[in-house]
């Protein structure tokens, strides 16, 4: 009760006369006047009323207003549901991945000792130094400060917190050798790498041809002069600071005990695996923290321009595969629609697996019709409202620039929403000419039946 609107309206006080009504003869009116004095009568107030064209103009801006409104909240609906997004993409993180990043970044790159720092490599003796005495020795475990044997720690590099997934490899992409244009001095040039002057030819150790090896070599030093291409890698194109790199390549694998190790890759220098035709060298490999069950890939890349230098730059990307497993497995269950194969191949060996294919194939067909034609429907509707929506953006625009007070309106355009107005007092004569001919053949049948009547 305390918070009732009052039934007193001042705008339409203004114009009506409560006092001033006409009943029916069958209607009693119910209420008490109000001001009501024998010494006043009420007086009559003229309301100007819009025409209809000024209705028809209201009703247009007020359609806009409408419409404004809905895109308004439709567009509100959108923003909260990419905040929605964003959080949960976000929230998703783990607190440890920074420490995991740092700690990695301190321990592979060196970057405190003058020598043997990796983001200061710029040659090739120093990219092996590198690789010989600092990748190599800190991917092995090695025995404690007091000598005493790592136990049960197999398979972990030498900071005895990370476990290696599988193992590292070391791939390199070389260009080909192509005659220089015009007259030089040096008839060999070897450009920038790209896929077009890839070399994917297999070699024998010291890059020459297979027929004519020589000497006793290790299976990791002769597949490290064979091209493997990136489907029997399984491998992916790179992306480095100077050029995009494919996904084979000539690929040596840290196999081995760290002795086995150190000799395969001092041999591999004195056979000058890394020469002037090479232009990039990967160092990729995965690594498991158990402490915080978290991955981290791990990817080095030296770069070799023809214009000489090495440019190094790395890249650790922790993984947490373990918060997401619920999900997956849950999306699974969804997609698969939580089917027992194992009984359906029980009841029959034939007809249940067929069964089960064909329900899949319809689902899936099905699907793809719905959302085929959803496609089309959004098409069709954009393309037909596409005027209608430049129109009510300029409106909203405009509505928009007013409200904040940015734009004023300018007596040009309170002059043309006038004369907006007041062309629609007037019409074509040409658009009229069929409801005038339509009303002279009226008259015509008018005047004729008259006189027919008259005879």
């Amino acid at each position: 009760w305390f918070c009732r609107k009052s039934d007193d309206d001042r705008e339409a006080s203004e114009y009506l006369d409560v006092n001033n009504f006409e009943l029916e003869y069958d209607e009693d009116y119910l209420h008490s006047f109000t001001d009501y004095s024998l010494f006043t009568s009420g007086s009559s107030k003229q309301v100007n009323r819009l025409n209809e064209n000024e209705v028809h103009y209201a009703r247009e801006e007020r359609l806009k207003e409408i419409q404004m409104w809905s895109i308004i909240r439709e567009f509100g609906t959108y923003l909260v549901f990419l905040i929605l997004i964003f959080l949960i993409s976000f929230a998703n993180r783990e607190q440890n991945s920074f420490l995991q990043v740092n700690h990695l970044r301190n321990y592979f790159l060196n970057t405190i000792q003058l020598d043997n720092n990796y983001p200061k490599i710029s040659t090739i003796d120093q990219c092996w130094e590198w690789i010989e005495n600092i990748f190599a020795s800190k991917m092995r475990i090695q025995p404690w400060y007091n000598s005493d044997v790592p136990q049960n720690l197999t398979g972990y590099i030498n900071d005895k917190s990370n476990r290696i997934i599988g193992w590292s490899v070391m791939r390199q992409l070389r260009v080909k050798s192509t005659k220089c244009s015009g007259e030089r001095v040096i008839s060999i040039c070897e450009d920038d790498y790209s896929f077009f002057n890839e070399e994917k030819r297999s070699f024998g150790p010291g890059w020459i041809n297979e027929t004519s090896v020589g000497g006793t070599y290790s299976s990791s030093i002769l597949g490290a002069f064979k091209y493997n291409s990136s489907d029997e890698l399984d491998s992916y194109v790179y992306r480095g600071e100077h050029g995009t790199y494919d996904g084979g390549g000539y690929v040596y694998e840290f196999l081995g005990s760290l002795s086995d190790l150190t000799s395969n890759l001092s041999k591999l220098h004195q056979l000058g695996w890394i020469d002037e035709k090479t232009r990039a060298i990967l160092i990729q490999s995965t690594l498991y923290n158990p402490n915080v069950q978290l991955f981290t890939s791990v990817t080095f890349l030296l770069e070799f321009l023809s214009s000489s230098g090495v440019y190094p730059t790395y890249r650790f990307e922790p993984i947490n595969f373990f918060d997401l497993l619920s999900t997956a497995q849950m999306l699974s269950e969804m997609t698969l629609m939580k089917f027992d194969t194992g009984e359906l191949i029980e009841a029959n060996a034939f007809l249940g697996p067929l069964a089960f294919t064909l329900f899949m194939f319809l689902t899936v067909f099905v699907c793809m019709s719905m959302f085929i034609s959803i496609i089309n429907d959004n098409f069709r509707r954009a393309q037909q409202d596409r005027i209608d929506n430049e129109e009510i953006f300029s409106f909203m625009l405009r509505r928009f620039l007013c409200w904040t007070g940015l734009k004023k309106v300018s007596e040009l355009e309170r002059q043309a929403q006038l004369d907006s107005r007041m062309h629609l007092q007037y019409f074509d004569p040409i658009e009229n000419f069929p409801n005038r001919i339509a009303q002279l053949l009226e008259v015509i049948n008018r005047v004729c039946f008259k006189n027919i009547f008259h005879l």
